[in-house]
């Protein structure tokens, strides 16, 4: 069944799309959009060369919107991809793949031992605009973050910064109401669902401003906890300064919770020459302090939550970029996992081939202190063909 909602969808895409390419005029053409891209990823994994996996990936995005009245937004994307290779054959690496929501719109087309064809839907969702206020349901995505890399307020979406290739991020099925008072000033309810009381987020969200810095404030029933949190946005001197704090307390029937804290703050700066440097710093009061209690296949997740964002105490994250020309820019990148200790390098070059053609490369070389030695632990090396439409 689910298969046959899935075809459908991308039917009627198409569909759209095409029929507005027919006749320029038509209100297909002036109030629908049809964008997405395609994407090959190569991927190669090694451990000190004591063994190499190599995988590969073909990831297709199918974006639809329709605009059906100055009002109402209907909102439709799919996410396609092809997988091959050596990892496949890692125990449970289908669940890597397909983090499910409890209403589930995903589907392994194919699913072969050698080859996986993974669809999901996972933005559908209506929007309706009344004045200052906005109603939205559906799968959609909240982002509450403030920061760059780590988003304690982001209790929705919370999302693995180390996954480059989801821009996107994962979505949520969810109802959310939001009225606007102000030029930046809104109060924003959301609850989202799930079939199980305790895994559900009720959160309620004040935006507005103090002199030149956006505030916000979280109230929320988060899982089994309560959150408070509170976030902000402004400046530094000539940096953008950033940062947000959410405060876990477990409620009386949780087992073996401790109330928790997490602390985010981010700065970034752009010089005259086409060089910006941005810094995060990440403090969470229950993460772990000995390297034996890590295990790497914490960063496999497409989706982490925002009360476990690292798996340990206090991290840093300091990325360079540098513009080489109008078609290339740079990147390196230092991730410092203090406590266990374990570091990652993670450089990236980008290069724009012509309009709408990307190549990117990515590395990912991580090293801890395992049995009292400082060696390498980790790396994946990441190469890939972009194509937009």
């Amino acid at each position: 069944m689910l298969k046959k909602i899935i075809a459908f969808a991308f039917l009627i895409i198409v569909s759209f799309n095409l029929n507005s390419q027919e006749n320029n005029s038509s209100w297909w053409k002036k109030n629908t959009s049809f964008t997405g891209y395609i994407k090959y990823l190569n991927t190669t994994t090694f451990k000190n060369f004591n063994f190499t996996f190599i995988d590969n990936q073909i990831h297709n995005r199918i974006n639809f919107k329709a605009y059906i009245s100055n009002n109402i937004t209907f909102d439709l994307q799919i996410r396609n991809r092809f997988l091959w290779g050596q990892s496949l054959q890692i125990p449970n690496f289908k669940k890597f793949i397909n983090t499910e929501n409890d209403i589930d719109l995903s589907i392994f087309l194919i699913d072969k031992s050698g080859l996986l064809l993974h669809s999901k839907i996972d933005r559908l969702s209506l929007t309706y605009n009344y004045g200052d206020w906005e109603f939205k349901a559906g799968r959609q995505r909240i982002n509450w973050g403030k920061t760059w890399a780590w988003n304690t307020n982001d209790l929705f979406n919370a999302y693995n910064f180390l996954d480059f290739d989801y821009e996107e991020r994962p979505g949520s099925d969810a109802l959310g109401i939001q009225y606007n008072y102000g030029e930046s000033s809104a109060i924003q309810a959301v609850y989202s669902y799930s079939k199980d009381f305790d895994k559900t987020i009720i959160a309620f969200r004040s935006q507005f401003n103090i002199k030149t810095y956006d505030i916000q404030l979280i109230a929320a029933k988060y899982y089994k906890d309560i959150a408070l949190g509170i976030g902000w946005e402004g400046y530094l001197w000539n940096a953008d300064f950033k940062g947000e704090t959410t405060v876990f307390i477990p409620q009386k029937d949780a087992i073996n919770s401790k109330t928790s804290l997490l602390s985010s703050i981010s700065v970034d700066y752009f010089f005259k020459n086409g060089f910006m440097l941005i810094g995060n710093i990440l403090y969470k009061s229950n993460g772990i302090t000995d390297f034996n209690d890590f295990d790497f296949n914490y960063f496999l997740s497409e989706s982490l939550t925002a009360k476990n964002l690292m798996p340990n105490r206090l991290s840093y994250l300091l990325q360079g970029t540098y513009q080489i020309n109008p078609q290339s820019s740079a990147t390196m990148g230092i991730m410092l996992m203090q406590e266990l200790p374990a570091i990652g390098l993670l450089p990236s070059y980008s290069y724009n081939l012509a309009e709408n053609w990307d190549l990117d490369f990515f590395g990912q070389l991580f090293f801890g202190n395992q049995n009292d030695k400082f060696k390498n632990i980790q790396n994946g090396i990441y190469l890939r063909l972009r194509r937009s439409y």
